[in-house]
């Protein structure tokens, strides 16, 4: 039996990949809290495994099936794989494992600079994404990529890399390398507070343009400045001549702010 357990177009690709092989029976779903099988600006989970038959199970009932499968594709809850009859339980995390380890890895790379990204299969452990890696696809982040930007990356890589490596998951049950603790990082839940977000000024403009476009997602929220949605940012070459965060001017469709190096150019959001 082989389980996917997530959400959204990267498990559902997963789902249709592997029925092109396998029949209804020989799958199962896991789907997240939050699918309610109505297909959004991302695919439902529950609403293919409706269309195509397919089993849904839930966390507790794939404990004891044996021989299971079990593969995590944006799940939405802590595995502990002694509770498991299988060892074969794996995930595909959006990041260059061990870096960014946790949450928000469409936003922390882009708010410390990051160049690059990747997505990482790996072997479910008793950590939070610390299991042994079986494979990696690399891409960069460009210098305009906002936070949705680099989501839809993952889900394009993250489908490349099942795709390779899902015949390899299957035959062979792969253990994988372990990871390099020396290079490890991780970020909570509480890293950042989506429902109260603060876009710190008082930085260099490099920061500010950043945690613009780390927190830009026009599903979820895009960033605030003097009350108003902003849709984009640019550095200016003017040095700044005031106290970092002060207005300097403000027109229909943007502010101008300094900063601790230089001016920055603020776009604000078109009324919808």
């Amino acid at each position: 039996m082989i389980c996917i357990a997530g959400k959204n177009d990267i498990a559902v690709f997963a789902l249709e990949t592997l029925l092109n092989t396998y029949m209804p029976n020989d799958l199962c779903v896991c789907v997240n809290k939050t699918d309610h099988g109505i297909n959004g600006w991302q695919k439902s989970l529950k609403f293919y495994a409706n269309k195509y038959d397919v089993r849904q199970y839930s966390l507790e009932q794939l404990y004891d099936i044996p021989e299971l499968l079990f593969i995590s594709l944006e799940y939405d809850r802590l595995i502990s794989p002694d509770k498991f009859t299988s060892p074969a339980m794996y995930n595909i995390h959006f990041s260059l494992l061990p870096q960014y380890r946790g949450m928000y890895t469409s936003a922390w790379p882009i708010l410390n600079n990051e160049h690059e990204s990747g997505v990482t299969l790996h072997k479910i452990d008793y950590g939070i994404d610390t299991g042994n890696i079986i494979a990696q696809i690399k891409f960069p982040i460009e210098f305009s990529d906002t936070g949705r930007d680099l989501y839809i990356k993952y889900i394009k890589y993250g489908k490349e890399l099942f795709h390779q490596q899902i015949q390899n998951l299957i035959d062979n049950h792969p253990e994988g390398t372990e990871q390099d603790k020396y290079c490890a990082t991780y970020y909570s839940k509480d890293s950042i507070n989506y429902k109260n977000l603060q876009i710190d000024l008082n930085q260099p403009a490099i920061a500010i343009y950043n945690q613009i476009r780390a927190f830009n997602f026009k599903e979820y929220q895009q960033p605030q400045v003097f009350g108003t949605r902003i849709s984009e940012a640019q550095i200016t070459e003017i040095r700044s001549a005031k106290k970092s965060g002060i207005m300097l001017s403000e027109t229909q469709d943007e502010y101008i702010v300094s900063s601790l190096d230089y001016d920055v150019i603020l776009k604000k959001c078109c009324p919808s």
